[in-house]
């Protein structure tokens, strides 16, 4: 989504109910980590991370700029996960709200960070 670096997410809706698969080896064993919220609205220059990982729960007002707030505009939910097959545990799956349609998508750590 607008060239940061993300790639779309794929759902296996073979099974029941849907599963989302990793994005490096396909497979649908996934572990959920922390969870990261970013409450913005529209083009503000602030914005509330609100980070809950193993039952801690941290909240911040931070400049938007340096959230690491996937969304160039607004809201938007980043969950971690840890593939239990190919062991990748940096795997960053967002939820992003642009212009009133939500995307879905992983962080690309392949991809150049000055995209």
């Amino acid at each position: 989504m607008y060239g940061r670096g993300y790639v779309p997410a794929k759902i296996d809706s073979d099974t029941s109910p849907d599963a989302l698969l990793c994005p490096y080896c396909g497979g649908n064993n996934l572990h959920q980590g922390t969870v990261v919220v970013y409450d913005r609205n529209e083009d503000a220059d602030k914005v509330r991370r609100t980070i809950v990982n193993q039952g801690a729960v941290s909240s911040a007002e931070i400049d938007n700029n340096t959230s690491g707030n996937p969304s160039l505009r607004r809201h938007a939910l980043t969950i971690f996960f840890e593939c239990e097959l190919c062991q990748h545990a940096d795997l960053q799956l967002h939820i992003i709200q642009h212009k009133g349609i939500t995307f879905v998508e992983w962080s690309d750590p392949n991809a150049d960070p000055g995209v």
